[in-house]
């Protein structure tokens, strides 16, 4: 009996000891990606920004006029709601910057849910753009 009793209270605090305390982060899916070549990160909060949002391949289209827009989707991937703003530019076939940087624009995530950073070009000759993100002041 001493050793049955020895024995289930060893079991006991095995089963204890793999428990964890306090909620886990969400999962970032797969295709999530926080190092893409046109999108930058505030420098004070870098490593932050990149824990904190996942970002998908973004989408790029030409208009028939010539203006180019930009989706990217984001999402929150913290357990709490984020609030950023944004800034984008838009360069030339040469790398030469058409537009921009245009101002600060606020956006909020909420825990875990995909958002969308949307916007286009006035020039006709953008072909690339450049956006930084940033945590809301």
């Amino acid at each position: 009996m001493k050793k049955l009793l020895t024995m289930l209270s060893i079991l006991g605090l095995v089963a204890l000891a793999g428990c964890k305390r306090g909620v886990e982060p969400p999962a970032r899916g797969r295709q999530d990606i926080t190092d893409h070549r046109r999108i930058f990160f505030s420098k004070t909060y870098e490593q932050q920004l990149r824990e904190s949002t996942a970002i998908l391949e973004e989408k790029i289209t030409s208009s028939p006029s010539g203006q180019l827009t930009v989706i990217i989707p984001i999402r929150s991937a913290v357990s709490r709601t984020l609030y950023l703003e944004y800034q984008y530019e838009f360069y030339d076939a040469h790398d030469k910057r058409v537009e921009g940087p245009m101002g600060w624009t606020p956006i909020t995530l909420e825990a875990g849910s995909p958002g969308t950073i949307q916007f286009t070009s006035m020039s006709q000759e953008a072909r690339d753009y450049r956006l930084t993100l940033r945590f809301a002041r």
